[in-house]
């Protein structure tokens, strides 16, 4: 009988749904709770095969949490990709590709998302490992929302006398900052106060000359 090659479907499946329960785990109960123990029943697997994977917990958690990472950045990048297309105006761009997340800060999946990143870069600072794939990762997501900003100047969307690498740190900056937001409880402005603040800010980053207002929601 012919001997199985040590990384079969079989294993990447395995490996895949270790990382899956992994993140389910993490997301139900935090870092400091996970448990292999737990993992492995979750998956229907023994304590044995997490290690056949993975070096150790720290070394799960770092997959799991980069696959969280990446998963989120990749999809914000394909939202705004969407809406880049040759008949895009000035407050198209706005609306569909910069708006949406900024808007309502309240939107739970928008919450999720940023919140699964937040904890990422936390663990990470104790993983250089994972440091170090969140930084490559991240460099690559920036490369490509700069790009999406020069096809916005050069469809006369966004003012072309902007640094793009500036423009997409913002947008990038802002919605993870909005953590700040689930945490001010009574301190936070009323969400039209807010939406109007943000239609002020992104008005700088327009061609001159062309105003903009807060989409209604």
């Amino acid at each position: 009988m012919s001997s199985q090659p040590e990384r079969s479907d079989d294993s990447e499946a395995t490996r895949d749904r270790l990382v899956d329960v992994t993140i389910q785990l993490l997301n139900e109960r935090g870092n400091h709770a996970l448990r292999l123990a737990d993992v492995a029943r979750e998956s229907g697997v023994a304590v044995s095969t997490i290690y056949a994977h993975f070096r150790d917990r720290t070394d799960l958690v770092a997959a799991a949490r980069l696959v969280q990472f990446r998963s989120h950045a990749e999809g914000a990048i394909d939202r705004v990709a969407d809406v880049i297309e040759p008949s895009l105006t000035s407050a198209g761009f706005m609306e569909s590709a910069m708006w949406p997340s900024l808007l309502d800060p309240d939107d739970a999946d928008a919450r999720t998302r940023r919140w699964d990143r937040i904890e990422a870069i936390a663990d990470s600072r104790h993983i250089p490992e994972l440091a170090s794939q969140l930084q490559d990762l991240q460099s690559a997501l920036n490369k490509q929302v700069i790009e999406l900003v020069r096809r916005g100047q050069d469809l006369g969307a966004v003012d072309p006398n902007l640094d793009p690498s500036a423009v997409a740190m913002l947008s990038q900056v802002l919605r993870l900052g909005l953590a700040l937001w689930d945490i001010s409880g009574d301190t936070r402005p009323a969400t039209e106060d807010w939406a109007h603040m943000i239609s002020r800010l992104f008005s700088s980053i327009l061609p001159q000359g062309i105003p903009t207002s807060a989409p209604e929601k």
